[in-house]
């Protein structure tokens, strides 16, 4: 059975005989070794996405073109199935 260990720099678990984190590429000669301590952040998820992508406007990934066409097709095909 094989050992796991924290990775220092960026918490991911990995096994205990590796010698650097395949996840973030940390090593013992750039900062990380076994003696260090890992402390976790907080991180709040809502503050980060209101500080760095709301705008104050709610936007739609559709344009205003591809509505109009989306009503138009649904609306053939919603007349096609009432009267055919």
């Amino acid at each position: 059975m094989e050992d796991f260990t924290v990775c220092q720099h960026c918490g991911a678990e990995i096994r205990a005989e590796v010698r650097f984190c395949r996840h973030c590429g940390s090593s013992d000669s750039d900062g990380w070794s076994e003696d260090t301590e890992y402390e976790e952040e907080e991180f709040d998820y809502e503050s980060y996405v209101s500080e760095n992508f709301d705008n104050g406007k709610l936007t739609t990934s559709l344009s205003l073109h591809w509505k109009v066409v989306t009503l138009v097709l649904l609306s053939i095909f919603l007349l096609g199935f009432l009267f055919f």
